[in-house]
Parts: structure tokens; sequence; C-alpha cells
């Protein structure tokens, strides 16, 4: 969680972050 919120203080990693939970999330649907 930690490094969850320290990402918000790199916006670009933070969505970087961001893209990887959308595709994690897409994965979880195929299932």
């Amino acid at each position: 969680r930690d490094r969850f919120l320290s990402s918000f203080k790199q916006p670009g990693r933070f969505r970087a972050e961001l893209e990887k939970v959308k595709l994690m999330q897409k994965e979880k649907g195929h299932e």
C-alpha cells in the first residue's frame, strides 16, 4: 500500500501502475 501511495508523488509512475492495474483487471474478467 505504501508503494501505491508513494507512486502518487511520481505522476509518470502512477500512470504506468494504473495501466498495469487495468490490464490485470482485464485478464481477471477473461477468467
